[in-house]
């Protein structure tokens, strides 16, 4: 379903997806593996061609694991690799993304700093006229905070690198600030957003492919079991890309509230 004016419109029929996850908690010491397989079939999508755009049947498989874990030392880790194989219409599919991550805390330092990095990689398509599609598909999209709070980005034709700190001024309040570099996997294929729509384009990549950076700083202070509050602010800073096709940076603030049910036993 989608938001409208007037409400939410109907499920579009035959855009399914199905799916089968399997999990090894015990696999080593600290760690997690889980292994996946999903099936999208769509009846109607957009299909690159040499003429007028066309549409045709999705019929697209995503091949994944993803890793997690923590060592003895205080350090976390993790990682996710996906293949996305199938046919777009007559187009061949081949796709793929890749995201890694790890932080260390510090317990014997004041206010507890964890330091982190992750490297996220998601291919582009080289070009409209070879029958092969290469962007990689999200299928049904969220990237909230994987590439910045202010999320204008998504996992689609993207080389994004992240490193931050956290500390922990006292046990209930957290502050953290980090930094992106964003560039794009292919400089022919679009930029997008969260959402999976493209913001901008450059079919000659002549704008080139570094996308811009962005400062982030953001901090929760836990009121009590139930609710957090938190307040952060974002700012992109255009690179080539963005200052040739767009020219403005962005600056992006919120505040929220957070309620949690914190594991309250249901009484009879």
């Amino acid at each position: 379903m989608n938001p409208s004016i007037s409400g939410f419109n109907h499920h579009p029929q035959g855009n399914n997806v199905y799916g089968v996850y399997t999990g090894f908690g015990e696999l080593a010491v600290h760690a997690e593996l889980e292994l996946f397989a999903l099936w999208r079939v769509a009846p109607k999508v957009s299909v690159e061609t040499d003429g007028e755009p066309l549409t045709g049947r999705l019929d697209e498989k995503a091949w994944g694991f993803r890793v997690k874990g923590r060592s003895l030392v205080d350090l976390d880790y993790s990682a996710e690799a996906i293949l996305e194989t199938g046919f777009a219409g007559s187009n061949e599919i081949r796709a793929y993304g890749v995201t890694s991550g790890a932080g260390y805390r510090s317990k014997h330092l004041r206010w507890h700093p964890r330091g982190f990095a992750q490297f996220d990689y998601a291919s582009g398509d080289k070009s409209p006229h070879d029958r092969r599609h290469g962007t990689f598909d999200t299928m049904y999209p969220t990237a909230h905070d994987r590439f910045g709070i202010a999320d204008q980005f998504g996992w689609q034709n993207i080389v994004a690198a992240r490193a931050g700190l956290t500390i922990e001024p006292h046990r209930r309040w957290t502050v953290t600030t980090q930094f992106l570099d964003f560039w794009l996997a292919s400089a022919t294929d679009a930029l997008y957003n969260s959402s999976g729509a493209a913001i901008v384009l450059d079919a000659t990549g002549r704008s080139g492919s570094h996308v811009g950076k962005e400062v982030d700083a953001y901090s929760w202070y836990e009121l009590n079991r139930h609710v957090n509050v938190g307040a952060g602010i974002g700012h992109i800073l255009p690179g080539k890309l963005l200052a040739t096709l767009r020219g403005a940076g962005y600056t992006y603030s919120y505040f929220a509230i957070n309620f949690k049910d914190a594991g309250t036993p249901v009484t009879h």
